[in-house]
């Protein structure tokens, strides 16, 4: 995408600023899921073009480096092109704060406490944009109804067609609901539904909470 952005021909500007930050964070955001689970990589920003189609795997700290270069360069952009919250025909594509949300969580996860009172500062220009709240009812933040609610900062569209709670194969999204949910769960409101019971809880961590 990013290449394309550069190659592009009678596009608004403000719209190719808009894709690059997108493209940007999410590249972020899915190598830092790698990077979460393995430390190091392989990482390259350009397609592979030769045989055996290989890249140089790189260490945790490099691609922390990485990871924070593009989420640096998403938040750089023009914030008219660039904004704080999604609304109407763009709800679901990436804003401002997912790519602030992100760097927290990045350099959280990092302890890199250089910039810690950077972040802090991104996380109070959240609050004070006015733009997300704390959602009345945790419970109903769930529903269908209250997709896209005021306290959702990223947010991925589902369509229903063929969808069903009911299966870990065809549920919304995500199968790890249906993998940690309690195995022969029985509510008699029928809210809830068991799963698998793939993530038990221990005692010591139920205690705490």
């Amino acid at each position: 995408v990013l290449i394309a952005c550069e190659n592009a021909v009678d596009v608004n500007e403000s719209k190719l600023e808009q894709y690059k930050a997108e493209a940007h964070f999410l590249r972020a955001y899915y190598v830092h899921l790698l990077w979460k689970f393995y430390g190091a990589v392989p990482y390259f920003e350009e397609p592979l073009t030769t045989e055996p189609y290989m890249t140089k795997q790189i260490g945790p700290n490099e691609v922390y480096k990485e990871i924070m270069e593009d989420i640096d360069a998403a938040i750089a952009n023009n914030e008219n092109s660039f904004l704080m919250k999604t609304t109407g025909a763009d709800l679901g594509r990436v804003s401002r704060a997912a790519a602030l949300m992100l760097k927290a969580r990045v350099v959280l996860y990092q302890k890199d406490q250089s910039r810690y009172a950077e972040i802090t500062n991104d996380m109070a220009t959240i609050i004070k944009s006015g733009a997300y709240q704390l959602f009345d009812d945790f419970d109903d933040m769930w529903r269908d109804a209250n997709e896209f609610c005021v306290e959702s900062i990223f947010e991925t569209n589902q369509l229903p067609e063929g969808k069903t709670w009911s299966s870990g194969w065809n549920g919304y999204g995500t199968n790890y609901p249906a993998y940690v949910s309690p195995n022969e769960l029985n509510d008699p409101s029928g809210e809830f539904i068991g799963g698998w019971g793939f993530g038990p809880v221990r005692q010591a961590t139920y205690d705490i909470y």
